[in-house]
């Protein structure tokens, strides 16, 4: 790529990446005093792209500028809501939502992703705190904030309409309805790929009634293993099915079994219709799109500020922002990427942190330093 062209991307990468998220965010503060909200967000970012924690953050940056310490920061986080965060950041994410997709009288109709991620806490009143949910050991613990996210299945725009938090009491049933309730105010949903976490009568009668077409592995139980052996006589085979629950409540769908070369047998529920039409492949394929969403998962994490507060709204406010970054370099990539001219997450990463030091730190300290 010439020199010059090198150039008016770059130009162009830093004016997506000036106008960051920190503009659509507040706080609840009756008194601007002290320090402004641009600042309080200005340390937000900070520990954001360091993966660090508010108060050895808040400290190092204040050595060469003038912002919040990290216990300050962790005050005005707290006194938000819940509801309030979740909205802020819903507005934000259609926000970056349209920044992609061109705004018409249809909204896009896209295959979407559900699932939920779980950030470790050892806290002493992790058993008692309702906020704290138990889980499969992980990071020398059992017990985590957890995340549901919801998110456009897609390698090229894997953006992430909505997340909220979800608590001891919140039912994987309340979790897909919300989730698509919420997403459904953007797009058309053409087929929700879900996972096997996820299999029970209630949420597929859910999915039923809201007329979801949904796509999930099939469960690993004596019942579908007896289904493989007396009706996969091929290498793909479609059938009829059904679970039920305690209640006696049933929900109907059909089993889709594959053999595959290496005599591996797989299977997916689904309400479908038409399945035959379509190889076993296609099937496969299109599962395999659900792994956009662990890889979304992994790419937020360079963006998650650590913490061990316990507090939900700082627990809720850190995800959901280490989300809307991710979110911001898929509308950087989508606006600036092209041909020879690659955006990686670090380009990013250094693009936001040059903005904190010019704007808020003093450069004229740090150059002499160096």
């Amino acid at each position: 790529m010439p020199e010059k062209t090198k150039h008016k991307q770059l130009k162009k990468l830093a004016l997506f990446a000036k106008d960051n998220i920190n503009s659509e965010l507040h706080l609840q503060r009756t008194k601007q005093i002290g320090y402004t909200e641009k600042q309080y967000f200005a340390l937000m970012l900070t520990i954001a792209l360091f993966c660090t924690f508010a108060e050895g953050g808040g400290q190092v940056v204040n050595w060469f500028g003038h912002l919040p310490k990290g216990d300050s920061l962790l005050n005005e986080l707290q006194k938000l809501d819940e509801k309030d965060i979740e909205e802020q950041f819903r507005k934000l994410f259609e926000k970056q939502f349209k920044n992609i997709f061109k705004i018409t009288n249809k909204k896009p109709r896209v295959i979407v992703a559900i699932d939920a991620t779980d950030k470790p806490t050892y806290s002493k009143k992790k058993r008692d705190d309702k906020n704290i949910v138990g889980g499969k050991r992980k990071a020398s613990t059992n017990f985590f904030f957890r995340f549901a996210t919801i998110q456009i299945a897609d390698k090229k725009n894997p953006l992430t309409l909505y997340a909220m938090h979800c608590t001891k009491d919140t039912t994987n049933e309340e979790i897909v309805e919300k989730l698509i309730t919420e997403a459904r105010k953007l797009v058309r949903i053409k087929l929700l790929l879900i996972d096997r976490g996820f299999y029970s009568t209630n949420i597929f009668n859910k999915l039923e009634q809201m007329n979801v077409k949904y796509l999930m592995p099939s469960k690993h139980d004596e019942k579908t293993e007896k289904m493989f052996e007396e009706h996969l006589q091929s290498n793909y085979e479609v059938k009829p099915y059904f679970c039920s629950n305690p209640e006696k409540e049933f929900a109907d769908f059909r089993l889709i079994m594959i053999r595959l070369e290496d005599n591996k047998e797989i299977g997916y529920v689904t309400n479908m219709t038409s399945i035959k039409e379509h190889k076993a492949a296609y099937y496969i394929k299109l599962y395999q799109r659900r792994w956009n969403i662990e890889t979304g998962y992994r790419m937020q994490n360079m963006f998650l500020a650590k913490t061990c507060s316990v507090n939900p709204s700082v627990r809720l406010f850190y995800f959901s922002y280490a989300v809307a970054l991710h979110n911001q370099w898929v509308v950087i990539k989508k606006n600036v990427q092209e041909e020879g001219f690659e955006v990686p997450i670090l380009l990013v990463h250094f693009m936001l942190i040059t903005f904190v030091i010019v704007e808020f730190l003093d450069v004229k300290n740090i150059m002499e330093i160096s």
